[in-house]
């Protein structure tokens, strides 16, 4: 069964397409005609679901509409090979209006004749009570409702309901899709409160972790350093608290480094949050700095006129460098062999080099570059507001795979081994192959991700989305675990091998530890 989900994944499964009746966008649907119709999946489903439906001594299949006919006639050809003859109906949703004016085309069903209705899915069950209801107005009999994929909604709970039994060979929990029923609730070790107050919609600072402290910005407009317990070390405030610091501080030696939305850079003394300097970039920074040996790498925003990633010198906060951006500066550059990337709103990846900021390549996307880029020696990922997952080559920019993940993304792809991990507002953390791209494995939050995933104790993930979940995961994409906190996150969770951060936007910090510790908060 294991082929089916992967395989589902990959072809069926649409992040961020489709629209409803209604007009409304879907965040994700699940295409089975696409998937039934190539190669031959139709004929392996076929060998799995056949078998299930002997029991039911049946006398003929059925489908109804479009997606229903190819399994009807792949289980028909099955049965046939086996040696057992089946009968197969077409059921229309209206009479034809000429010709014999059929509904069910096939073979007149005779009175008290049993009949399998199969389909390619179970959802809010309107199809399967127009089927129903169609076979015993013609006389036949339901023994049974066989389906690719059962939703586990209105649909199977109908057909239980009138005593139908149903085959399946997945739900949408099983896919990955659909959060689990029964998960063990997740219980915070200790929180902070109020460490955001909810001003400006962008995501804010999530937890740097280095040894035994913790360090964090708030929109606020202080960075705060805590102990593992999550007692108060230390607060540093900014030159304009209102506007607050959104940027994650990053560590090097004593020395802590972080944008505020003052357009101040800011040097502090890590061990006692005392200030070495600070200089004026530009009108905002909202971007976390990338460290590279003796230098740093800032976005810079610029207000009207845009803005720029920026190279200083680590120690004194001297300019170096800036290579300009047609648009704002908000995601982490990242370095990549020996080239520097960094990206912008104006969908367009620029890989510099370190020590001149020269132009080597770039790259356009159809979207805003929001989120931090990811990447190792040899490619580059960029998760864009198109919301498309990109792989490119580090040194050319040549595109290697890319992957839809939703309408928009807005998330930092997490590179864990051979897969890579991101999502968008497709509601699912997906696993992708870093090779090629193709899907893993899913697993469902249910809204909304914004800031991306860590890997936290027990080697399992960790994700939040923008209605407050926050959940965890094994390495095979199973849940193990979900927080509903009731306020947004859009900040990226971040972790180690002891402990998981998670700072909302309107409310605490959550901290969960691999040691049990009594709750504070």
């Amino acid at each position: 069964m294991n082929w089916i989900r992967q395989e589902l994944l990959q072809v069926a499964v649409k992040w961020g397409e489709g629209i409803s009746r209604t007009g409304e966008p879907y965040g994700w649907l699940i295409d089975c005609r696409e998937f039934l119709l190539q190669k031959d999946y139709l004929a392996r489903v076929c060998e799995e679901l056949g078998p299930r439906l002997k029991e039911w001594g049946v006398d003929s299949l059925a489908g109804y509409t479009l997606a229903a006919h190819p399994l009807a006639l792949g289980l028909s050809f099955w049965a046939a090979r086996q040696g057992w003859q089946l009968d197969v109906n077409l059921i229309r949703r209206e009479p034809k209006s000429d010709g014999l004016q059929r509904q069910i085309e096939g073979p007149p069903l005779r009175p008290g004749q049993r009949v399998a209705l199969v389909d390619d899915l179970i959802n809010s069950g309107s199809t399967q009570m127009s089927a129903v209801r169609i076979v015993r107005q013609a006389g036949g009999v339901v023994a049974g409702v066989a389906v690719l994929l059962d939703y586990e909604r209105a649909g199977s709970q109908w057909l239980r309901s009138q005593a139908i039994p149903v085959e399946r060979l997945l739900t949408l929990s099983e896919l990955g899709i659909q959060r689990p029923r029964h998960c063990q609730a997740l219980q915070p070790n200790w929180c902070v409160p109020a460490l955001n107050l909810g001003q400006y919609s962008a995501p804010k600072s999530s937890a740097e972790i280095a040894g035994d402290r913790l360090y964090l910005g708030s929109d606020q407009g202080f960075v705060l350093c805590l102990d593992r317990a999550g007692e108060e070390i230390w607060r540093f405030w900014v030159r304009d608290r209102q506007r607050g610091v959104h940027s994650t501080p990053q560590l090097s030696e004593d020395r802590l480094y972080f944008g505020a939305y003052d357009g101040y850079f800011y040097c502090l003394q890590a061990s006692t949050g005392q200030l070495i300097w600070e200089v004026q970039l530009g009108q905002w920074i909202g971007a976390t700095c990338l460290l590279d040996g003796e230098r740093l790498y800032v976005g810079v925003e610029y207000g009207e006129m845009g803005g720029c990633l920026m190279a200083l010198d680590r120690l004194s906060g001297r300019r170096l460098w800036e290579a300009p951006a047609g648009h704002y500066v908000h995601s982490r550059a990242c370095r990549v062999g020996d080239l520097v990337c960094f990206g912008a709103n104006d969908g367009l990846v620029r890989a510099l080099r370190p020590e001149s900021g020269e132009l080597v390549w770039k790259f356009q996307t159809l979207g805003p570059i929001k989120s931090d880029l990811s990447g190792n020696s040899q490619v580059l990922l960029v998760a864009s507001g198109d919301g498309i997952l990109y792989c490119l080559e580090g040194q050319s920019g040549r595109l290697l795979w890319q992957r839809r993940l939703g309408r928009q993304l807005y998330c930092r792809p997490l590179i864990s081994g051979s897969r890579v991990l991101a999502g968008g507002d497709g509601t699912c953390l997906v696993a992708l192959d870093l090779e090629d791209g193709r899907v893993c494995w899913a697993a469902p939050l249910g809204a909304s991700i914004i800031g991306g995933a860590c890997l936290g104790p027990d080697n399992q993930f960790w994700c939040a989305a923008v209605d407050g979940t926050i959940a965890r995961f094994d390495q095979q994409g199973l849940p193990t675990g979900y927080l509903d906190t009731g306020h947004t996150i859009r900040n990226r969770v971040a972790g180690d091998g002891e402990q998981v951060l998670v700072a909302s936007m309107n409310g605490p910090l959550y901290a969960f530890c691999k040691e049990s510790q009594s709750q504070r908060s």
